[in-house]
């Protein structure tokens, strides 16, 4: 049973991150999964969440449960390009938004 109140605040962050580091966060999507095999096989307490890019479909899937890095993992992922293009830092001839 996913935990409504915790996923909205969860795709709420998300959304903020992304924007912050100026990705449109409209070309992500975002979904829990509480009940998947995969979560499932590793039981986490707080299930996974799911970030698609919709533009190249990447998917990635990250850890929630209480002990979880996921916000700094997503983060690195995307300052690595995992999910998307690396964007340039400001002075690197990046405009800022």
């Amino acid at each position: 049973m996913i935990d409504l109140p915790k996923f909205r605040s969860q795709v709420q962050t998300v959304g903020r991150m992304l924007a912050d580091v100026g990705y449109d966060a409209e070309d992500f999507e975002i979904k829990s999964d509480n009940a998947s095999p995969l979560a499932q096989l590793f039981r986490l307490a707080g299930g996974l969440l799911v970030v698609r890019r919709r533009s190249t479909g990447e998917e990635r899937f990250y850890a929630t449960d209480t002990n979880s890095a996921w916000a700094d993992t997503l983060m690195n992922d995307l300052a690595h390009g995992v999910l998307a293009e690396p964007k340039k830092a400001l002075g690197d001839g990046a405009i800022p938004h």
